[in-house]
């Protein structure tokens, strides 16, 4: 049993991903005859069936000399150790001696929910006796000083490993993610297909895999040899090999995430009136060009007390139609240039260093490659009228996940 503790609540690919990695080191370390890993999930694209996830396969791979395997069951909600609130607690068992380990997280009502409940019970206890538990880093502390060691060896949780995940590994994990990952063949059930494909498995070329519609333990398909399956010729449907392997080329960018242009650019369109956004730190409004992707980055602002900096939007994505330019915010805008106008949030000196308040003054954004596209920084709502404007208003608090995100991706 290895449940994975973070203050983090987005369980996307790269918790999963940072997770298994955590995993995989120590794994190896205490069964160095393992040879390959069976990960058994339910379907989310979230956090789970995603091309990011393939490349994650293929590079542990190469890395690890693991032949890895992926199978996808049916999405639970709520119930699942699956779910996207708790995605990642995985159930994990082997016996020490086996060159095989089983990544099983059992949806609803099994031996990892069973652990859920132990692991529950065993707080509960602990602070009915006055235990001081309050956040989720005693709770990693508590059970690895007294929920490691098990008189048994013959129940589901013989095996405990207790893992905690800070903000800022995560933040620094996801910050060196490659911004898109692609796939020559598709991974969803699409019209033509609506079958969908649940079986992944890693190969010795960087960036290829086989998908299968499900898995095979005949003992050609164990060695990987999935072309000679020893069920192909009873596995027939419409004179075709139903499960035939096909094999999945990857294209991986070489931008990272948060410094892509696709992504900045899609973090503007989306952004609303009064979404607080991110800006890194640099010289912008003073190039040209910079929406160009062979751009380098923007220039460091000396003296500037942060990587980052925080404003509220106030007109949201829009391109200039006019076929002799606009002035916005006094900049000169060309036709077809894409910009954002924005009013600054200034850090409260004295503070906690999260805390920003409203000034006055606004720019016009149209170096998109300037944004850090991290989600969840919130809104905070403009002054309506100029009554308002000098109403005495709560500050603007940033979450510290946000903050650690900030400062990982600037």
């Amino acid at each position: 049993m290895c449940p994975f503790r973070s203050e983090d609540k987005t369980k996307d690919a790269g918790y999963a991903q940072l997770c298994l990695s955590k995993y995989l080191d120590e794994a190896q370390i205490r069964k160095p005859a393992m040879k390959r890993v069976i990960i058994a999930t339910d379907g989310g694209r979230q956090h789970f069936k995603l091309f990011q996830n393939m490349h994650f396969m293929s590079e542990q791979h190469i890395l690890r000399g693991l032949k890895l395997w992926w199978l996808f069951f049916q999405s639970y909600h709520g119930e699942a150790v699956t779910s996207p609130t708790v995605c990642c607690r995985f159930a994990m068992s082997c016996k020490e001696q086996c060159s095989v380990m089983r990544i099983r997280p059992i949806a609803g009502k099994g031996p990892a929910d069973g652990g859920g409940n132990w692991l529950k019970s065993a707080l509960a206890l602990a602070c009915l006796a006055g235990v001081s538990i309050s956040n989720v880093y005693e709770v990693f502390m508590y059970a690895l000083r007294n929920l490691v060691n098990n008189k048994t060896t013959s129940n589901f949780n013989e095996g405990r490993y207790y893992y905690y995940v800070t903000l800022y590994e995560l933040a620094e994990y996801r910050s060196r993610m490659p911004a898109e990952v692609k796939g020559s063949l598709n991974i969803q059930p699409g019209k033509t297909d609506g079958t969908g494909w649940f079986f992944w498995a890693s190969t010795d070329t960087a960036g290829q895999l086989v998908q299968r519609r499900t898995a095979c333990t005949c003992d050609a398909c164990y060695d990987n040899a999935f072309d000679s399956c020893s069920e192909k010729d009873h596995d027939q449907l419409q004179d075709a090999w139903f499960n035939e392997p096909r094999v999945n080329e990857l294209t991986v960018s070489t931008a990272t995430q948060g410094k892509s242009l696709k992504e900045c650019r899609r973090s503007a369109k989306t952004a609303k009136r009064d979404d607080v956004m991110a800006i890194r730190a640099g010289e912008i409004n003073e190039r040209t060009h910079v929406n160009d992707e062979s751009v380098a980055g923007l220039v460091d602002v000396d003296g500037s007390d942060s990587d980052f900096w925080l404003c509220v939007v106030v007109e949201r994505f829009t391109t200039v139609l006019e076929a002799a330019g606009k002035t916005v915010e006094g900049k000169h805008l060309q036709r077809k240039d894409e910009y954002l106008v924005v009013q600054w949030l200034e850090l409260i000196e004295g503070g906690n260093g999260r805390e920003y308040e409203l000034c006055d003054a606004r720019d016009c954004i149209w170096e998109l490659s300037a944004i850090l596209p991290v989600k969840k920084l919130g809104r905070y709502t403009l002054p309506s009228s100029e009554r308002m404007m000098h109403k005495a208003r709560q500050p603007y608090q940033l979450t510290q996940v946000a903050k650690k995100a900030l400062d990982a991706l600037a």
